[in-house]
């Protein structure tokens, strides 16, 4: 986390993205991509007689193998697409910077949030605490450390600006994706 005051005594907080997590999800679409790729290789290059192939592996294994590529590869795309990878508060003009990987970044102005949420983000391997935002328009702002260095701030900044906590809810990041989606529509 940065503090930055700039000479009119304008305080920003950037709070950066978690480089881990980031980068994991980066090479983990590259090696599926390739996984994918080399597959599909080997089969149709090196060839397998489908005509003499049980019909397990014709109709059952490769078409479920390549679904499961695919939902994985949607996955760590919407990640990538979806949540934010960094994220300014100015105090001054009180508004929450949200910068994304692949998308235009996206200034949320504190009065347009109506509440916030505490959430926890269950992996296999681990959990992370977020912050999930209810703005004014319907959307929701996933932020934490699911993607970010420490959330922490970002709820202190939502407390000083006396925005509704609604203390601690269930939470399906999974869902939140297709929701995502589909307001964007």
């Amino acid at each position: 986390m940065k503090t930055l005051t700039l000479n009119n005594d304008q305080k920003i907080i950037y709070i950066g993205c978690n480089k881990s997590k980031l980068y994991g999800r980066i090479f983990g679409l590259i090696l599926l991509s390739t996984t994918i790729g080399f597959i599909s290789f080997v089969l149709f290059t090196v060839g397998i007689d489908f005509n003499k192939s049980p019909a397990f592996i014709k109709f059952f294994f490769f078409p479920l193998l390549g679904i499961i590529y695919l939902l994985l590869i949607l996955r760590v795309s919407f990640d990538l697409f979806l949540l934010s990878t960094s994220v300014e508060m100015d105090y001054e003009k009180k508004n929450i910077l949200l910068n994304y990987f692949l998308k235009q970044p996206e200034v949320i102005e504190v009065s347009n949030i109506a509440k916030f949420s505490e959430v926890d983000i269950a992996t296999r391997y681990n959990s992370s605490e977020c912050i999930l935002i209810y703005t004014k328009d319907n959307k929701k702002h996933l932020l934490g450390e699911y993607t970010l260095k420490e959330w922490l701030p970002i709820k202190k900044f939502l407390e000083e600006n006396q925005i509704e906590f609604i203390g601690h809810e269930k939470f399906n990041i999974d869902s939140y994706s297709i929701n995502n989606i589909k307001s964007k529509k």
